[in-house]
């Protein structure tokens, strides 16, 4: 991707199974525990939401899963437990 990188991608094995149609690109945020805040939290999501709508709207993604549905995950830890995940 010419923009950027996900954390996660998963992109279907079309050649081997032709009737899988969904793909899911998921960013992943951390806040340490000790500066964890509700509004942190919110500047996490949406800092998350804009890559991902970023990384979903690259052509390079696109020519790859073009008959695919792509769902973006957002997903904020803190420590080891997750605070939010948030379908984009």
């Amino acid at each position: 991707m010419g923009k950027g990188y996900a954390d996660i991608f998963i992109e279907p094995f079309s050649a081997k199974y032709p009737d899988i149609k969904n793909g899911y690109l998921i960013e992943l945020k951390y806040i340490s525990r000790s500066e964890f805040s509700e509004a942190l939290l919110a500047e996490k999501l949406e800092e998350a939401e804009a890559q991902l709508r970023q990384y979903a709207a690259d052509e390079k993604i696109y020519k790859r899963i073009k008959d695919v549905v792509l769902t973006r995950i957002a997903v904020v830890y803190c420590g080891w437990e997750m605070k939010a995940a948030k379908k984009v």
